[in-house]
């Protein structure tokens, strides 16, 4: 491939990242990185068994050096990296349900 094409390629993916970007703002909606403390409620628990609320998708888990795309029976570890996007009227309560002590852990976050 010629440096050309290469940077035509990198120009083309910048040009598509801004418009997801942009769509994501008129969506109301933004990511969020939340890293899994000890005492995380969602450490140990699966995707399912934590059931965030609906308005939370997420993208994936970093885990060190791997990055894994999560799924219903994806387990949570302390020290992952997790990345979702978010309504932005739930971006407190997501990040507070991931990094909250397990024994203020709400029961009723699921929807």
């Amino acid at each position: 491939m010629r440096a050309y094409e290469v940077g035509a390629l990198r120009r083309e993916e910048a040009r598509r990242r801004a418009g997801a970007m942009h769509a994501v703002s008129k969506a109301r909606a933004e990511f969020l990185d939340a890293a899994l403390s000890p005492d995380s409620p969602a450490a140990g628990k699966t995707v399912a068994e934590f059931g965030l609320p609906r308005a939370v998708v997420l993208i994936s888990i970093r885990r060190g050096d791997e990055i894994v795309i999560p799924h219903g029976d994806t387990r949570f570890r302390v020290g992952d990296v997790v990345t979702m996007l978010c309504e932005q009227a739930y971006v407190e309560e997501v990040s507070n349900l991931l990094s909250a002590p397990a024994d203020s852990e709400s029961s009723d976050h699921g929807e």
